[in-house]
Protein backbone atom coordinates (compact mmCIF):
# COMPACT_ATOMS: atom_id res chain seq x y z
CA UNK A 1 0.00 0.00 0.00
CA UNK A 2 2.63 2.08 0.84
CA UNK A 3 4.72 1.51 -2.00
CA UNK A 4 1.60 2.16 -4.37
CA UNK A 5 1.00 5.81 -2.66
CA UNK A 6 4.86 6.73 -3.11
CA UNK A 7 4.36 5.51 -6.90
CA UNK A 8 0.97 7.50 -7.25
CA UNK A 9 2.65 10.97 -5.44
CA UNK A 10 5.72 10.74 -7.15
CA UNK A 11 4.00 10.23 -10.85
CA UNK A 12 2.04 12.95 -10.47
CA UNK A 13 4.53 15.25 -8.60
CA UNK A 14 6.67 14.12 -11.66
CA UNK A 15 3.98 14.94 -14.43
CA UNK A 16 3.46 18.29 -12.43
CA UNK A 17 6.85 19.44 -12.77
CA UNK A 18 7.25 18.59 -15.80
CA UNK A 19 4.45 20.61 -17.26
CA UNK A 20 6.01 23.59 -15.33
CA UNK A 21 9.24 22.63 -17.27
CA UNK A 22 8.01 22.15 -20.84
CA UNK A 23 5.65 25.49 -19.94
CA UNK A 24 8.60 27.90 -18.94
CA UNK A 25 11.08 26.01 -21.50
CA UNK A 26 8.25 26.84 -23.68
CA UNK A 27 8.02 30.57 -22.71
CA UNK A 28 11.79 31.09 -23.09
CA UNK A 29 11.76 29.76 -26.49
CA UNK A 30 8.33 32.10 -27.35
CA UNK A 31 11.28 35.01 -26.33
CA UNK A 32 13.71 33.33 -28.71
CA UNK A 33 11.62 33.21 -31.72
CA UNK A 34 10.23 36.52 -30.46
CA UNK A 35 14.18 37.56 -30.63
CA UNK A 36 14.95 36.57 -33.95
CA UNK A 37 11.47 37.59 -35.70
CA UNK A 38 12.28 41.02 -34.14
CA UNK A 39 15.56 41.06 -35.82
CA UNK A 40 14.21 39.87 -39.10
CA UNK A 41 11.34 42.61 -38.50
CA UNK A 42 14.23 44.95 -38.30
CA UNK A 43 15.87 44.10 -41.31
CA UNK A 44 12.31 44.31 -43.30
CA UNK A 45 11.85 47.46 -42.15
CA UNK A 46 15.08 48.89 -42.66
CA UNK A 47 14.92 47.69 -46.66
CA UNK A 48 11.16 49.51 -46.61
CA UNK A 49 12.61 52.72 -45.23
CA UNK A 50 14.86 52.37 -48.26
CA UNK A 51 12.32 51.78 -50.65
CA UNK A 52 10.13 54.61 -49.05
CA UNK A 53 13.39 56.91 -49.86
CA UNK A 54 13.58 55.74 -53.13
CA UNK A 55 9.87 55.88 -53.58
CA UNK A 56 10.53 59.22 -52.17
CA UNK A 57 13.28 60.26 -54.69
CA UNK A 58 11.45 59.35 -57.41
CA UNK A 59 8.44 61.38 -56.82
CA UNK A 60 10.43 64.70 -56.02
CA UNK A 61 12.24 63.76 -59.73
CA UNK A 62 8.84 63.11 -61.45
CA UNK A 63 7.35 66.52 -59.81
CA UNK A 64 10.63 68.22 -60.93
CA UNK A 65 9.87 67.35 -64.40
CA UNK A 66 6.38 67.89 -63.93
CA UNK A 67 7.27 71.38 -62.61
CA UNK A 68 9.49 71.79 -65.79
CA UNK A 69 7.03 70.86 -68.41
CA UNK A 70 4.58 73.16 -66.82
CA UNK A 71 6.86 76.04 -66.43
CA UNK A 72 6.90 74.95 -71.01
CA UNK A 73 3.74 74.40 -71.49
CA UNK A 74 2.73 77.79 -69.45
CA UNK A 75 5.24 79.47 -71.32
CA UNK A 76 3.76 77.89 -74.82
CA UNK A 77 0.24 78.95 -73.88
CA UNK A 78 1.24 82.64 -73.40
CA UNK A 79 3.31 82.57 -77.24
CA UNK A 80 0.28 80.86 -78.73
CA UNK A 81 -2.35 83.17 -77.08
CA UNK A 82 -0.01 86.37 -78.16
CA UNK A 83 0.38 85.42 -81.82
CA UNK A 84 -3.28 84.83 -81.97
CA UNK A 85 -3.90 88.34 -80.51
CA UNK A 86 -1.01 89.40 -83.24
CA UNK A 87 -2.95 87.27 -85.97
CA UNK A 88 -6.17 88.63 -85.32
CA UNK A 89 -4.40 92.49 -85.51
CA UNK A 90 -2.84 91.03 -88.63
CA UNK A 91 -6.19 89.61 -90.11
CA UNK A 92 -7.99 92.98 -89.27
CA UNK A 93 -5.19 94.92 -91.26
CA UNK A 94 -5.86 92.69 -93.96
CA UNK A 95 -9.27 92.97 -94.64
CA UNK A 96 -9.28 97.30 -94.17
CA UNK A 97 -6.29 97.58 -96.87
CA UNK A 98 -8.24 94.89 -99.25
CA UNK A 99 -11.06 96.38 -98.70
CA UNK A 100 -9.50 99.78 -99.68
CA UNK A 101 -7.93 97.90 -102.53
CA UNK A 102 -11.23 96.50 -103.77
CA UNK A 103 -12.75 100.04 -103.31
CA UNK A 104 -10.07 101.47 -105.56
CA UNK A 105 -9.91 98.73 -107.97
CA UNK A 106 -13.41 99.38 -108.57
CA UNK A 107 -13.12 102.78 -109.48
CA UNK A 108 -10.23 101.77 -111.85
CA UNK A 109 -12.65 98.83 -113.43
CA UNK A 110 -14.68 101.41 -115.59
CA UNK A 111 -11.39 102.77 -117.55
CA UNK A 112 -10.16 99.23 -117.63
CA UNK A 113 -13.77 98.04 -119.13
CA UNK A 114 -13.60 101.51 -121.79
CA UNK A 115 -10.45 100.04 -122.90
CA UNK A 116 -11.66 97.12 -124.11
CA UNK A 117 -14.99 98.49 -125.53
CA UNK A 118 -12.97 100.64 -127.37
CA UNK A 119 -11.31 97.81 -129.46
CA UNK A 120 -14.63 96.06 -129.95
CA UNK A 121 -15.17 98.76 -132.55
CA UNK A 122 -12.32 97.59 -134.56
CA UNK A 123 -11.98 94.36 -136.55
CA UNK A 124 -8.91 92.49 -138.50
CA UNK A 125 -9.98 95.09 -141.98
CA UNK A 126 -9.48 98.02 -139.54
CA UNK A 127 -6.20 96.22 -138.29
CA UNK A 128 -5.04 95.58 -142.33
CA UNK A 129 -5.66 99.15 -143.28
CA UNK A 130 -3.34 100.67 -140.70
CA UNK A 131 -0.40 97.85 -141.81
CA UNK A 132 -0.82 98.62 -145.31
CA UNK A 133 0.42 102.19 -144.68
CA UNK A 134 4.08 102.46 -146.11
CA UNK A 135 4.37 105.50 -144.33
CA UNK A 136 1.57 106.09 -142.02
CA UNK A 137 0.57 109.54 -140.32
CA UNK A 138 2.61 110.47 -137.33
CA UNK A 139 -0.05 109.90 -134.71
CA UNK A 140 -0.88 106.80 -136.34
CA UNK A 141 2.44 105.80 -136.10
CA UNK A 142 2.64 106.97 -132.54
CA UNK A 143 -0.07 105.18 -130.90
CA UNK A 144 0.77 101.92 -132.48
CA UNK A 145 4.30 102.70 -131.03
CA UNK A 146 2.69 103.18 -127.76
CA UNK A 147 0.78 99.69 -127.72
CA UNK A 148 4.53 98.16 -128.52
CA UNK A 149 5.47 100.11 -125.58
CA UNK A 150 2.82 98.92 -123.66
CA UNK A 151 3.68 95.40 -124.22
CA UNK A 152 6.71 95.73 -123.00
CA UNK A 153 8.42 95.11 -126.65
CA UNK A 154 11.79 96.99 -126.25
CA UNK A 155 12.05 97.70 -130.11
CA UNK A 156 9.74 100.75 -130.35
CA UNK A 157 9.94 101.72 -134.02
CA UNK A 158 7.06 101.16 -137.16
CA UNK A 159 8.42 98.17 -138.10
CA UNK A 160 7.93 96.53 -134.78
CA UNK A 161 4.28 97.67 -134.90
CA UNK A 162 3.97 96.35 -138.17
CA UNK A 163 4.93 92.93 -137.15
CA UNK A 164 2.93 92.80 -133.61
CA UNK A 165 -0.02 93.84 -135.66
CA UNK A 166 0.57 91.21 -138.36
CA UNK A 167 -0.39 88.63 -135.29
CA UNK A 168 -3.95 87.43 -136.49
CA UNK A 169 -4.73 87.50 -132.54
CA UNK A 170 -3.62 91.28 -132.33
CA UNK A 171 -7.35 92.68 -130.51
CA UNK A 172 -7.57 89.44 -128.75
CA UNK A 173 -4.50 89.92 -127.40
CA UNK A 174 -4.70 93.72 -126.61
CA UNK A 175 -7.99 92.97 -124.79
CA UNK A 176 -6.62 90.22 -122.54
CA UNK A 177 -2.89 92.04 -121.98
CA UNK A 178 -2.37 92.26 -118.07
CA UNK A 179 -2.47 95.73 -117.52
CA UNK A 180 -1.71 95.26 -113.78
CA UNK A 181 2.30 94.58 -114.68
CA UNK A 182 2.70 97.73 -116.83
CA UNK A 183 5.20 99.84 -115.16
CA UNK A 184 5.51 103.98 -114.14
CA UNK A 185 8.25 103.84 -116.65
CA UNK A 186 5.80 102.09 -119.91
CA UNK A 187 2.98 104.83 -118.59
CA UNK A 188 5.23 107.83 -118.59
CA UNK A 189 7.07 107.23 -121.86
CA UNK A 190 3.30 106.52 -123.25
CA UNK A 191 1.89 109.70 -121.79
CA UNK A 192 4.82 111.74 -123.38
CA UNK A 193 4.16 110.16 -126.36
CA UNK A 194 0.92 110.96 -126.46
CA UNK A 195 1.81 114.79 -125.08
CA UNK A 196 4.07 115.34 -128.22
CA UNK A 197 1.35 113.87 -130.37
CA UNK A 198 -1.32 116.92 -129.19
CA UNK A 199 -3.75 115.59 -130.94
CA UNK A 200 -7.60 114.67 -130.01
CA UNK A 201 -9.73 110.75 -130.72
CA UNK A 202 -11.93 113.14 -132.98
CA UNK A 203 -8.75 114.50 -134.91
CA UNK A 204 -7.27 111.02 -134.95
CA UNK A 205 -10.85 109.51 -136.45
CA UNK A 206 -10.76 111.68 -139.57
CA UNK A 207 -6.82 110.46 -140.49
CA UNK A 208 -7.39 106.64 -139.29
CA UNK A 209 -10.62 105.15 -137.82
CA UNK A 210 -8.55 102.06 -136.48
CA UNK A 211 -5.98 104.51 -134.97
CA UNK A 212 -8.80 106.66 -133.36
CA UNK A 213 -10.09 102.77 -131.89
CA UNK A 214 -6.56 102.13 -130.55
CA UNK A 215 -6.04 105.15 -129.10
CA UNK A 216 -9.40 105.26 -126.83
CA UNK A 217 -7.76 102.27 -126.21
CA UNK A 218 -4.42 103.61 -125.45
CA UNK A 219 -5.95 106.55 -123.18
CA UNK A 220 -8.24 104.13 -121.09
CA UNK A 221 -5.44 101.93 -120.17
CA UNK A 222 -3.36 104.92 -119.30
CA UNK A 223 -5.89 106.19 -117.16
CA UNK A 224 -6.36 102.67 -115.38
CA UNK A 225 -2.64 102.65 -114.80
CA UNK A 226 -2.91 106.26 -113.18
CA UNK A 227 -5.53 104.39 -110.82
CA UNK A 228 -4.16 101.28 -110.40
CA UNK A 229 -0.46 102.96 -108.98
CA UNK A 230 -2.48 103.51 -105.79
CA UNK A 231 -4.00 100.22 -106.12
CA UNK A 232 -1.16 98.10 -106.39
CA UNK A 233 1.05 99.04 -103.00
CA UNK A 234 -2.15 98.42 -101.42
CA UNK A 235 -2.69 94.66 -103.15
CA UNK A 236 1.27 94.40 -102.55
CA UNK A 237 0.56 95.41 -98.84
CA UNK A 238 -2.55 92.96 -98.46
CA UNK A 239 -0.28 90.17 -100.14
CA UNK A 240 2.60 90.99 -97.88
CA UNK A 241 0.39 90.59 -94.82
CA UNK A 242 -1.46 87.54 -96.18
CA UNK A 243 2.41 85.99 -96.61
CA UNK A 244 2.77 87.11 -92.76
CA UNK A 245 -0.45 86.03 -91.65
CA UNK A 246 0.18 81.89 -92.96
CA UNK A 247 3.89 82.31 -92.16
CA UNK A 248 2.44 83.15 -88.59
CA UNK A 249 -0.40 80.61 -89.05
CA UNK A 250 2.35 77.99 -89.42
CA UNK A 251 4.35 78.87 -86.46
CA UNK A 252 1.14 78.48 -84.43
CA UNK A 253 -0.02 75.35 -85.58
CA UNK A 254 3.51 74.23 -84.44
CA UNK A 255 3.40 76.17 -81.13
CA UNK A 256 0.29 74.20 -80.44
CA UNK A 257 1.04 71.06 -81.57
CA UNK A 258 4.19 71.27 -79.49
CA UNK A 259 2.33 71.99 -76.77
CA UNK A 260 -0.50 69.67 -77.19
CA UNK A 261 2.31 66.95 -77.34
CA UNK A 262 4.03 68.82 -74.03
CA UNK A 263 -0.06 68.60 -72.29
CA UNK A 264 0.04 64.90 -73.22
CA UNK A 265 3.24 64.21 -72.21
CA UNK A 266 2.47 66.47 -68.87
CA UNK A 267 -0.46 64.32 -68.38
CA UNK A 268 1.32 60.96 -68.11
CA UNK A 269 3.63 62.22 -66.03
CA UNK A 270 0.79 63.39 -63.77
CA UNK A 271 -0.53 59.75 -64.00
CA UNK A 272 3.00 58.24 -63.09
CA UNK A 273 3.30 61.16 -60.17
CA UNK A 274 0.11 60.02 -58.79
CA UNK A 275 0.84 56.13 -59.16
CA UNK A 276 4.44 56.37 -57.55
CA UNK A 277 2.53 58.69 -54.40
CA UNK A 278 0.46 56.47 -54.05
CA UNK A 279 2.81 54.00 -53.96
CA UNK A 280 4.62 55.95 -51.46
CA UNK A 281 2.03 56.36 -49.05
CA UNK A 282 1.16 52.41 -49.46
CA UNK A 283 4.58 51.73 -48.30
CA UNK A 284 4.77 54.63 -45.97
CA UNK A 285 1.51 53.16 -43.97
CA UNK A 286 3.57 49.19 -44.03
CA UNK A 287 6.55 50.78 -42.48
CA UNK A 288 4.55 52.87 -39.98
CA UNK A 289 2.44 49.81 -38.88
CA UNK A 290 5.52 47.83 -38.99
CA UNK A 291 7.45 50.38 -36.72
CA UNK A 292 4.43 50.30 -34.35
CA UNK A 293 4.77 46.44 -34.05
CA UNK A 294 8.13 46.86 -33.99
CA UNK A 295 8.38 49.36 -30.87
CA UNK A 296 5.53 47.14 -29.12
CA UNK A 297 7.59 43.98 -29.89
CA UNK A 298 10.27 45.99 -28.56
CA UNK A 299 9.27 46.86 -25.52
CA UNK A 300 7.39 43.25 -24.92
CA UNK A 301 10.60 41.85 -25.34
CA UNK A 302 12.53 44.32 -23.12
CA UNK A 303 10.04 43.72 -20.51
CA UNK A 304 10.07 40.41 -20.64
CA UNK A 305 13.68 40.17 -20.56
CA UNK A 306 13.82 40.09 -16.39
CA UNK A 307 10.78 37.14 -16.68
CA UNK A 308 13.19 35.33 -18.95
CA UNK A 309 15.63 35.67 -15.99
CA UNK A 310 13.92 34.61 -13.49
CA UNK A 311 12.36 31.95 -15.47
CA UNK A 312 15.65 30.56 -16.02
CA UNK A 313 16.25 30.29 -12.75
CA UNK A 314 12.59 28.58 -11.83
CA UNK A 315 13.34 26.32 -14.27
CA UNK A 316 16.74 25.52 -12.69
CA UNK A 317 14.80 24.91 -9.38
CA UNK A 318 12.05 23.09 -11.28
CA UNK A 319 14.56 20.27 -12.57
CA UNK A 320 16.19 20.62 -9.19
CA UNK A 321 13.37 19.68 -7.19
CA UNK A 322 12.24 16.92 -9.95
CA UNK A 323 16.05 15.91 -8.80
CA UNK A 324 15.09 15.10 -5.02
CA UNK A 325 11.69 14.28 -5.55
CA UNK A 326 11.82 10.89 -4.87
CA UNK A 327 12.99 11.74 -1.04
CA UNK A 328 10.32 14.24 -0.83
CA UNK A 329 7.87 11.34 -1.56
CA UNK A 330 9.18 8.86 0.21
CA UNK A 331 8.23 10.81 3.22
CA UNK A 332 5.25 12.56 2.12
CA UNK A 333 3.54 9.80 0.75
CA UNK A 334 3.97 7.99 4.59
CA UNK A 335 2.76 11.50 5.46
CA UNK A 336 -0.66 11.05 3.42
CA UNK A 337 -1.15 7.69 4.85
CA UNK A 338 -0.45 7.18 7.99
CA UNK A 339 0.23 10.43 10.37
CA UNK A 340 -3.58 12.16 10.12
CA UNK A 341 -4.93 10.45 13.19
CA UNK A 342 -1.56 11.86 15.18
CA UNK A 343 -1.23 14.90 17.26
CA UNK A 344 1.32 17.77 15.64
CA UNK A 345 4.08 16.84 17.90
CA UNK A 346 4.21 13.70 16.78
CA UNK A 347 3.94 14.16 13.53
CA UNK A 348 6.96 16.53 14.07
CA UNK A 349 9.00 14.41 15.32
CA UNK A 350 8.28 11.48 13.09
CA UNK A 351 8.19 13.28 9.50
CA UNK A 352 11.20 16.31 10.09
CA UNK A 353 13.20 13.90 12.56
CA UNK A 354 12.59 10.14 12.06
CA UNK A 355 12.09 9.65 8.54
CA UNK A 356 14.24 13.01 6.73
CA UNK A 357 17.18 11.43 8.76
CA UNK A 358 16.49 7.75 7.37
CA UNK A 359 16.58 9.09 3.70
CA UNK A 360 19.65 11.47 4.07
CA UNK A 361 21.02 8.66 6.01
CA UNK A 362 20.19 6.12 2.62
CA UNK A 363 22.02 9.10 0.14
CA UNK A 364 18.55 9.62 -1.19
CA UNK A 365 18.04 13.05 -2.86
CA UNK A 366 15.84 15.10 -0.29
CA UNK A 367 14.89 19.11 -0.85
CA UNK A 368 16.64 21.47 2.04
CA UNK A 369 15.22 22.46 4.08
CA UNK A 370 12.44 20.07 3.17
CA UNK A 371 8.63 20.91 4.62
CA UNK A 372 5.51 18.63 3.45
CA UNK A 373 3.63 22.36 2.48
CA UNK A 374 5.90 22.64 -0.15
CA UNK A 375 5.20 19.28 -2.22
CA UNK A 376 1.16 18.60 -1.17
CA UNK A 377 0.29 22.12 -1.43
CA UNK A 378 0.79 25.66 -3.10
CA UNK A 379 0.96 29.20 -1.26
CA UNK A 380 -2.02 30.13 -3.24
CA UNK A 381 -4.20 27.45 -2.22
CA UNK A 382 -3.53 28.01 1.87
CA UNK A 383 -3.89 31.77 1.53
CA UNK A 384 -7.44 30.58 -0.06
CA UNK A 385 -8.01 28.31 3.05
CA UNK A 386 -6.86 31.09 5.36
CA UNK A 387 -9.77 33.75 3.64
CA UNK A 388 -11.94 30.98 3.81
CA UNK A 389 -11.85 30.37 7.39
CA UNK A 390 -9.33 27.82 8.30
CA UNK A 391 -6.40 29.23 11.25
CA UNK A 392 -2.64 29.70 9.45
CA UNK A 393 -1.16 27.46 11.66
CA UNK A 394 1.08 24.52 10.82
CA UNK A 395 -1.35 21.75 12.03
CA UNK A 396 -4.54 23.17 10.68
CA UNK A 397 -2.66 23.54 7.15
CA UNK A 398 -1.35 19.57 7.84
CA UNK A 399 -4.92 19.10 8.28
CA UNK A 400 -6.47 20.90 4.91
CA UNK A 401 -3.75 18.94 3.38
CA UNK A 402 -4.81 15.19 4.69
CA UNK A 403 -7.89 16.77 3.54
CA UNK A 404 -8.10 17.25 0.44
CA UNK A 405 -5.62 14.55 -0.49
CA UNK A 406 -5.89 11.59 2.04
CA UNK A 407 -8.48 9.75 0.82
CA UNK A 408 -7.98 6.56 3.68
CA UNK A 409 -9.20 8.42 6.84
CA UNK A 410 -12.34 10.12 6.03
CA UNK A 411 -13.70 10.68 10.14
CA UNK A 412 -12.86 14.19 11.17
CA UNK A 413 -12.83 15.00 14.97
CA UNK A 414 -13.50 18.56 15.51
CA UNK A 415 -13.32 19.60 19.16
CA UNK A 416 -13.44 22.84 18.55
CA UNK A 417 -15.92 22.78 16.15
CA UNK A 418 -13.86 24.85 13.36
CA UNK A 419 -15.75 23.01 10.82
CA UNK A 420 -18.96 24.70 11.68
CA UNK A 421 -17.30 28.36 12.24
CA UNK A 422 -16.37 28.17 8.21
CA UNK A 423 -18.30 29.68 5.59
CA UNK A 424 -20.94 27.45 4.16
CA UNK A 425 -19.91 28.12 0.63
CA UNK A 426 -15.84 27.59 1.47
CA UNK A 427 -14.42 24.54 -0.53
CA UNK A 428 -12.53 23.31 2.71
CA UNK A 429 -16.27 23.13 4.02
CA UNK A 430 -17.48 21.19 1.19
CA UNK A 431 -14.21 19.19 1.64
CA UNK A 432 -15.48 17.86 5.20
CA UNK A 433 -19.08 17.51 3.96
CA UNK A 434 -17.88 15.25 1.46
CA UNK A 435 -15.91 13.31 3.43
CA UNK A 436 -18.87 12.98 5.87
CA UNK A 437 -21.35 11.86 3.45
CA UNK A 438 -18.99 9.27 1.65
CA UNK A 439 -17.83 7.86 4.64
CA UNK A 440 -18.41 3.85 5.68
Amino acid sequence: MGRLCVQRLLEKRDNFIQSQCDRLIGGMQKLVESTEQLAVLNEKLAVQRVAVAEKTAACTLLLSEITGATDIAEEKKAIAVQKSKDMEVQNTEIVKEKTEAEVALEEALPALEAARAALDDLNKNDVTEIRSFAKPPKPVQTICECIVVLKGIKDVSWATAKGMMSDPNFLKSLKEMDVDNITQRQVIQVKMSLKEMDISVEEMRDKSRAGAGLMKFVEAVIGYCEVFKDIKPKRDRVAGLEKEFMLAKRELDKINAELAKIEGELGRLNERYEAAMLEKQTLEEETEIMERRLLAADKLIGGLGSENERWTVELKELREQRVKLLGDCLICAPFLAYVGAFSWEYRDRLVYQTWQKGVLERGIPLSQPFRVEQLLTTEVEISKWTAEGLPPDELSTQNGILTTQCSRFPLCIDPQQQVRSLERSSSVFAMFVYLARNST
